[in-house]
């Protein structure tokens, strides 16, 4: 993300846009620095404009279901097995009440994460080839699944349309 705005924000000093950038720890403030930055950038077209609100809402959603793997709590059951349990809490314990992750889930985690950060480095090349000299092409990258959902989505809601959930990860790749 730190690539995204040393390109989008059109600070002539890179090394300066990314010591912005680095001073700004939070991940919520660095996405609505990045919303910012890409609604004012002229690099960002229009439709890239949308597809970046697009793309940080789902940013913003997954990073809360990114918390629940980044502190938890090895919950070693004796009469099942190991599990992973997210916040998890004493009292909620004897109360039956801590929620477990599977394997699948966490598996399905990493797929989801995966392909935003797939969409997020294709978005930060496309704000970064608008940025070259005419002439020059940069380097393209091809357009990861989630983009292409994304592109479906807003195409349907312009079209009045209900849009379309895919199923749990198809769009996403991986396992």
């Amino acid at each position: 993300m730190g690539i995204l705005f040393i390109v989008g924000s059109e600070i002539p000093n890179p090394v300066l846009a990314g010591a912005v950038f680095d001073a700004i720890v939070a991940f919520e403030a660095r996405l609505s620095v990045l919303d910012a930055t890409c609604a004012q950038s002229t690099r960002v077209s229009p439709e890239n404009k949308e597809i970046w609100a697009a793309l940080s809402a789902r940013l913003r959603k997954q990073y809360k279901r990114r918390h629940e793997l980044a502190h938890f709590s090895i919950a070693d059951e004796i009469a099942t097995a190991t599990r992973i349990a997210p916040f998890f809490t004493w009292n909620k314990h004897f109360q039956n009440g801590n929620k477990y992750l599977t394997v699948p889930q966490i598996h399905e985690r990493t797929d989801r994460f995966n392909g935003i950060v797939k969409a997020v480095n294709w978005f930060t090349s496309e704000v970064q080839r608008a940025g070259l000299p005419k002439g020059h092409p940069g380097v393209q990258v091809p357009e990861p699944p989630l983009i292409v959902h994304i592109r479906e989505l807003l195409a349907q809601q312009k079209a009045g349309q209900t849009p379309q959930p895919r199923p749990s990860g198809e769009y996403l790749g991986g396992s």
